[in-house]
């Protein structure tokens, strides 16, 4: 019984559901999106890796198809020139889902920022920007 459990964990999407147990809009996906585009490119750029983690991280998480997750990539590249509208995603996300799921989708920014075997003063002072902002307990 204890084995089943763990391998549904295992396989669970936490973000594909909000704390209502609804599906995530497109529009959570697009603010999750923005989120994790923002801290591969707060150093000034982003490498190939970080994109193409960002990629395989919405796809865990959404079950989405290659030509979805593109079409969401393109959204967030157009987002990115309106800095307002970030605010506004975090606000979403913070609405919209719970502690747990908050603390899972920081683990993935998180995962942005190691993926390229280092973590710049920059990710670091934007992943603590990003803690307080989604109300995440001290670490």
């Amino acid at each position: 019984m204890g084995e089943k459990f763990k391998n549904l964990l295992a396989t669970r999407s936490f973000l594909q559901l909000d704390k209502h147990e609804q599906p995530s809009s497109k529009r959570l996906r697009v603010a999750i999106a923005v989120i994790l585009w923002e801290m591969a490119y707060v150093d000034g750029s982003y490498d190939k890796e970080e994109f193409e983690r960002m990629i395989v991280l919405l796809n865990n998480e959404f079950h989405m198809f290659s030509e979805e997750s593109s079409e969401l990539v393109e959204l967030v590249e157009i987002l990115q020139d309106q800095r307002n509208h970030f605010d506004e995603m975090v606000n979403e996300i913070v609405k919209r889902f719970d502690l747990g799921q908050r603390e899972h989708l920081y683990d993935m920014i998180c995962d942005i920022a190691r993926i390229d075997g280092k973590i710049s003063n920059f990710e670091r002072a934007f992943a603590g920007y990003l803690r307080g902002r989604l109300f995440l307990p001290e670490e």
